[in-house]
């Protein structure tokens, strides 16, 4: 078996394993890889980073119905 004949073979391995554990494409794997990183550190804001959440509208009265 030559060096052509091996990659071919590497190549569809590498695409079979894609399909099997990763269905729904390499973007996919890459977007599960990155969420999983991210849940492994959790960001705590620094305090220049910190966005003051809106201020609630104040609530209004309610109308008098005859």
């Amino acid at each position: 078996m030559g060096p052509t004949e091996a990659a071919r073979y590497l190549y569809g391995a590498a695409i079979v394993l894609v399909l099997l554990y990763a269905p729904d494409g390499l973007h996919g794997l890459t977007r599960r890889l990155r969420d999983r990183v991210r849940r492994r550190r959790p960001r705590t804001p620094t305090p220049d980073t910190v966005v003051p959440s809106p201020p609630q509208p104040a609530a209004r009265p309610k109308e008098h119905t005859p």
